[in-house]
């Protein structure tokens, strides 16, 4: 398995929680909680984001496309007329 870089904030934030509350159960059983609802979220949000960044370049490239096609076919229009 690879060290990922990200995972080091993961230790240095485990790092700090205990050494600002101590080891109890009920902060631990806090903290996975944490870690738990936070990587839902993140997970969620990247995935939207990703669909939405995915989305508009989808869009401004078929855009673009037909855009280059119009362009293409008034060039053929133009050069037939002379």
């Amino acid at each position: 398995m690879q060290f990922k870089r990200s995972w080091i904030y993961y230790v240095i934030g485990a790092v700090v929680f205990v050494a600002v509350f101590g080891i109890n159960k009920g902060y631990w059983l806090f903290m996975l909680m944490g870690f738990g609802l936070g990587y839902l979220l993140h997970n969620w949000i990247f995935e939207k984001y990703t669909d939405f960044v995915n989305a508009f370049f989808t869009d401004e490239l078929r855009k673009r496309q037909i855009k280059r096609k119009e362009l293409e076919q008034e060039l053929e229009r133009l050069k037939e007329g002379d």
